[in-house]
């Protein structure tokens, strides 16, 4: 099963600024092509997550199942990005109380 190492890594991304101008070009476009209720059905369907979390989970814990009696290993542990333990001169930094955002 995907474990997560790090909070923030869990968080949604952000987009710079030629993502978030495309993002408005389209949804320009979307409003200019489509009747007033059908550009609102699409845009709100966007936002909705295309697959629950739990759900996500459950199907990397199948794929990975099915690799382990198939012979494959395709889990590779690795050490967090944010571990501070393994990088003396990082210790005395503290963490962050919230999201930068």
């Amino acid at each position: 099963m995907a474990t997560f190492c790090c909070p923030i890594e869990t968080e949604p991304k952000t987009m710079n600024q030629v993502e978030l101008n495309h993002a408005r070009e389209v949804a320009v476009g979307v409003l200019k092509d489509n009747k007033p209720s059908e550009a609102t059905r699409i845009l709100h369907e966007g936002m909705k997550p295309v697959i629950r979390i739990e759900e996500m989970a459950k199907a990397i814990e199948r794929k990975d199942t099915i690799s382990r009696l198939e012979g494959e290993s395709t889990t590779i542990e690795a050490v967090c990005q944010c571990s501070i333990t393994s990088v003396p001169e990082q210790s005395s930094l503290k963490e962050p109380l919230s999201a930068p955002f």
